[in-house]
């Protein structure tokens, strides 16, 4: 990681324009003049001093962390051309964004429909980077696509056919299911992964106590027919869970059974827990 931040030195930004970093995205000045000066220093700049400072700026040393992380992962997967690339291009687009965000481009409201999946990623990332053993990415990989379409519908007609095509390239080499797979499941990654959660468990702090409400309530709970020693059927596809071990659920409520979901349930599910629980007694 060290040489890849090295190679990435920033230019002297007074070479490139007479404002500075400060004055590129905190000035009250919001005129379309201004607007293309702040354009044209993202350009010369993003990627090195300015999209760092921004990154900073909003999540701290931790993002940097984060990112270095990142970067390494792809590094392993991608070598370390692709690697440098990708940083250069995520420092370049975390400015345009915030330009975008200073100038009432991307509001609240604009941005709305954002709200849900970026959640819903925080939760799943964080649930992936902390899992024992194999972890299924193609929930993940649907959420990140979910959020590619949001995202480059916002930004298109915002950023130079260029600078789009990098956004999307991002996507594709932090997105992809290849990296979601290495990073979540491959050993050699083990360090970037641990990284990744330390730091990303501290500032998505909401998302880590979902997280952790839902493990909670997945947990299986002891069937609740008086002195059964068996656990309560766990949800399973559509069917949501039972209070009751298999047996104890069949005896209550196979009687009932009029529809096709119950009559499959009692069929398909409880059947194959009953077959469970004979075992549980035979051991």
């Amino acid at each position: 990681m060290g040489d890849i931040e090295t190679d990435l030195k920033a230019p002297d930004v007074a070479d490139v324009d007479p404002l500075t970093d400060e004055e590129a995205y905190t000035s009250p000045d919001k005129g379309p003049l201004r607007l293309r000066a702040k354009k044209f220093l993202a350009s010369k700049t993003a990627g090195t001093k300015l999209g760092r400072k921004i990154i900073n700026r909003f999540l701290g040393p931790k993002g940097e962390k984060i990112i270095e992380a990142l970067t390494g992962a792809a590094c392993k997967l991608h070598g370390k051309k692709d690697a440098k690339a990708a940083l250069v291009d995520l420092y370049k687009i975390a400015t345009k964004i915030k330009i975008m965000a200073d100038e009432k481009i991307l509001t609240a409201s604009n941005t709305v429909d954002a709200d849900e999946p970026l959640n819903l990623l925080g939760v799943q990332i964080l649930d992936a980077l902390s899992t024992e053993g194999k972890y299924k990415v193609e929930p993940l990989h649907r959420t990140i696509e979910q959020l590619r379409v949001i995202v480059t519908a916002l930004m298109k007609g915002h950023l130079q056919e260029k600078n789009y095509k990098k956004m999307n390239s991002l996507f594709e080499i932090y997105g992809s299911t290849e990296f979601l797979e290495v990073v979540m499941n491959d050993k050699t990654y083990e360090s970037e992964k641990k990284d990744l959660f330390e730091n990303l468990s501290i500032l998505l702090k909401e998302q880590m106590v979902e997280l952790e409400n839902k493990r909670a309530r997945a947990r299986p709970k002891k069937c609740q027919s008086y002195g059964c020693p068996y656990l309560s059927l766990a949800p399973e596809g559509k069917f949501l869970g039972s209070k009751y071990c298999a047996m104890h659920h069949l005896a209550i409520y196979g009687p009932r059974t009029s529809c096709v979901c119950t009559d499959y349930f009692v069929k398909e599910v409880v059947n194959t827990g009953l077959a469970t629980y004979i075992l549980q007694i035979l051991n």
